[in-house]
């Protein structure tokens, strides 16, 4: 059987995917992900707010942006939900915005480990290079 590092993510692209993305620099990719992980709770916070105050222009900002930068490093749940609530906010319809921002912060409980992990694993590299 395979070791552990080579089974794949439900939430994270590979590293050999992740590592091309980034022309094979591991500390390129731990500096963007180290940015992302500082970055992911205010940005759903952001998402939050916006569904509260019913600002469908800035959700459909935030959650495009929160996609993005996402992408880098996850696809799946985490990327479709964000897609949904950037595409609810952009037809105005709202109604759903606060199960989806649910679903998407569950999921992120799930990735932020892995993301956790990713980075040491990125970082130890870079410094090995």
């Amino acid at each position: 059987q395979e070791a552990a590092p080579s089974q794949k993510s439900e939430w994270l692209l590979d590293r050999k995917t992740i590592l091309a993305n980034f022309g094979e620099d591991r500390s390129l990719v731990a500096e963007i992900l180290g940015l992302f992980i500082e970055t992911c709770q205010p940005r759903l916070t952001e998402i939050r707010e916006t569904i509260l105050g019913q600002n469908a222009k800035t959700l459909q900002i935030a959650a495009h942006s929160f996609k993005g930068a996402a992408g880098n490093f996850c696809y799946g749940k985490v990327i479709d939900l964000a897609a949904r609530l950037e595409s609810m906010a952009k037809d105005g319809q709202l109604t759903d915005a606060p199960a989806l921002d649910d679903a998407l912060d569950k999921e992120m409980l799930h990735v932020t480990p892995q993301l956790q992990n990713l980075l040491k694993e990125m970082a130890a590299g870079a410094v090995g290079n």
